[in-house]
């Protein structure tokens, strides 16, 4: 079974080996997420980041068995992958995407998968939204904080003007 699904028609020996383990780390990665959802389904448990997960190792899969070798991402795939650094990105035609990818991070981890650094992985639309949701809220609350800050700045600055103002009504300067 994982010979047909890897098994390019053009490519070297070596890039057919590459292929071939790659192949078997993520079937390794959808049984293991498999399991985990059968387990939180048996504890009536939330399953739907896990479900996730796995439609994402399952696109995944199916995009390298179409074109035989190591997944080449389309300018629309949604797809990430773990830096050297550890950190988890996502990337979107050619450009990686400034969101928080805690809610990935975390959708992974809860299915007992765990990336290795560089490996691509195309993400369920839904796990993406829900990323691109948590980063908004996160820019949003940056945003409260900043015009807060921004308010209270103004504040003072028309405090110190009423005061240079009312110095210099009186004579004094401050230079």
């Amino acid at each position: 079974m994982i010979a047909a699904l890897s098994e390019p028609a053009r490519t070297t020996r070596g890039e057919s080996y590459r292929s071939l383990r790659m192949d078997a780390h993520l079937i390794e990665k959808l049984a293991r997420a498999t399991r985990e959802l059968r387990a939180r389904e048996a504890a009536g448990q939330r399953s739907d980041a896990v479900r996730a997960v796995i439609q994402s190792l399952r696109n995944t899969l199916s995009r390298m068995a179409e074109r035989g070798s190591a997944l080449d991402p389309d300018a629309s795939d949604f797809w990430m992958k773990r830096s050297p650094e550890g950190e988890i990105e996502l990337w979107h035609r050619g450009k990686k995407l400034p969101v928080c990818a805690r809610h990935l991070e975390g959708a992974f981890e809860t299915a007992g998968v765990v990336l290795e650094s560089g490996e691509p992985i195309l993400v369920d639309r839904e796990l993406v939204r829900r990323s691109v949701e948590d980063s908004l809220l996160g820019c949003a609350l940056q945003e409260l904080r900043l015009r807060e800050t921004k308010a209270e700045l103004l504040r003072v600055m028309d405090e110190l003007n009423a005061d240079l103002a009312g110095a210099c009504r009186a004579g004094k300067t401050w230079l």
